[in-house]
């Protein structure tokens, strides 16, 4: 089965002190143990870096953490960690952008929920059946297929 993994969900599974961090993890592994074809949009690697070195879970300590794993590169390895285990990365085009902005006029959905909907588009560029998201009311208005929620 194919599965596009939402950067909420890869966020989730790598910081430490996110709310979501055990369920997260454990869908993670558990997805790779059995062998999922897992997959992210483009888009989703800017996002998962977004999430990594501007988060705000674990106050003080992890800011300290995360200008250490910024200055030695672990950040991006952590990054990489997830490319290894990642089947591919679905590249989005000025096409994709456009419907992906179409579907959210057609919707009447604004501001962030672009985003979303260039995941979903890249989702069916590869007829992805499955999103996992920790973010299912955002997803839930573009996509008819089944969501994994990662809470």
């Amino acid at each position: 089965m194919k599965t596009l993994v939402d950067a909420s969900v890869l966020v989730a599974a790598a910081v430490h002190g996110h709310p979501h961090h055990a369920n997260a993890l454990a869908w993670y592994n558990g997805e790779v143990d059995a062998g999922t074809r897992l997959f992210v949009s483009d888009h989703a690697l800017a996002e998962l870096y977004a999430g990594l070195s501007g988060s705000h879970y674990g106050g003080r300590m992890l800011k300290r953490m995360l200008k250490r794993m910024l200055k030695t590169r672990q950040l991006q390895r952590v990054i990489d960690a997830f490319l290894d285990e990642i089947e591919g990365v679905i590249e989005t085009t000025t096409g994709d952008y456009r419907k992906a902005i179409d579907a959210c006029v057609k919707k009447d959905l604004r501001g962030g929920k672009v985003y979303d909907a260039v995941h979903v588009r890249a989702a069916k560029k590869r007829r992805i059946k499955r999103i996992a998201t920790a973010n299912v009311k955002d997803f839930a208005p573009l996509w008819n297929d089944r969501l994994v929620i990662i809470e």
